[in-house]
């Protein structure tokens, strides 16, 4: 009977090890295939159309390093910008952990709240994304560096995180700036992103024109 029972313990503790070894592998397998979008930048092209990029935390498995990888691309409207980013990686892009949007300060205040709408109210999402202008190319801002953060969106937006508590009437994420909109028809304040000899300046705010 002792006997009996020992066997019985034995195979369910070799199912279970079995078991764990293998979700341990699934999840590995599914790191190593997502692309993991943490930030967003856009910006007007002279044709009309727009450039798209984004800042990708690449790992390749679970034990793997971090690494930055941005992928750009000109699209004539955003659908065509996603599915030109699409092709450009054989991983599955993933949006639910993006925390920094920058936009191109040639963009009119009009074109910011539509493409800032766009993005708050994709279900995807975090319901918490820190939004700021860049001064110079959007695009260069994911190419610049941070202090010692491997990740600019993530630097970025814990900069803003900071600043947010300082001075809480800047619009210094997306809600707050569907509200500002929403509320005063306008928003007169936000972060402004510059880069100084390779790095990223952030700027207390830029106010916008009243018309």
């Amino acid at each position: 009977m002792k006997d009996n029972l020992s066997k019985f313990g034995g195979i369910v503790l070799f199912l279970i090890l079995a078991f764990i070894c293998l979700g341990g592998c699934q999840d590995n397998h599914e790191i190593g295939n997502l692309a993991v979008i943490l930030g967003v930048a856009v910006e007007p092209t002279d044709n009309g159309g727009l450039r798209a990029t984004i800042e990708l935390a690449h790992r390749d498995s679970v034990n793997s390093e971090d690494n930055s990888v941005v992928l750009s691309v000109e699209a004539d409207d955003w659908q065509d910008a996603t599915d030109q980013l699409k092709d450009k990686t054989d991983k599955k892009l993933y949006w639910g952990h993006m925390v920094l949007l920058v936009l191109g300060q040639s963009f009119t205040q009009e074109q910011m709240n539509s493409y800032i709408k766009l993005f708050y109210t994709d279900q995807r999402l975090s319901p918490t994304i820190y939004v700021a202008i860049a001064v110079n190319s959007a695009e260069d801002i994911f190419s610049s560096s941070f202090g010692e953060s491997i990740y600019i969106s993530e630097g970025v937006a814990e900069r803003l995180a900071m600043e947010q508590k300082k001075k809480p009437s800047l619009c210094y994420t997306g809600g707050e700036w569907m509200q500002n909109i929403y509320y005063n028809k306008t928003c007169k304040s936000i972060a402004v992103l510059s880069i100084d000899e390779g790095k990223i300046r952030i700027d207390q705010r830029v106010k916008f024109n009243e018309s």
